[in-house]
């Protein structure tokens, strides 16, 4: 069975959006496998390091005195979420 071929843009997206190779796979009727293999190759990371990554451009930001609001806006989070992730970054 012939695959379709993603971009890196794709993939992300896709990757953001599902949160995991399993969901991606399921709905394009594929195993998980051939999901990871194309995102591999494509060097997509997975879901939970872009969440790392992204928290620690959040506390990053928020240290340089960005406002929670003005966080909130630009990463599509509540204000809680980014009080939350704020505070556990200062933790570790």
């Amino acid at each position: 069975m012939a695959t379709k071929r993603f971009t890196v843009e794709q993939m992300q997206g896709m990757v953001n959006h599902y949160g995991s190779d399993q969901k991606i796979a399921n709905s394009f009727g594929v195993t998980r496998q051939c999901i990871q293999q194309q995102r591999i190759a494509l060097n997509v990371k997975p879901y939970k390091e872009s969440v790392r990554r992204r928290n620690k451009k959040i506390v990053g930001l928020r240290g340089a005195n960005w406002l929670i609001r003005e966080l909130s806006v630009k990463f599509k989070l509540s204000e809680r979420q980014i009080i939350r992730i704020v505070k556990e970054g200062k933790s570790e």
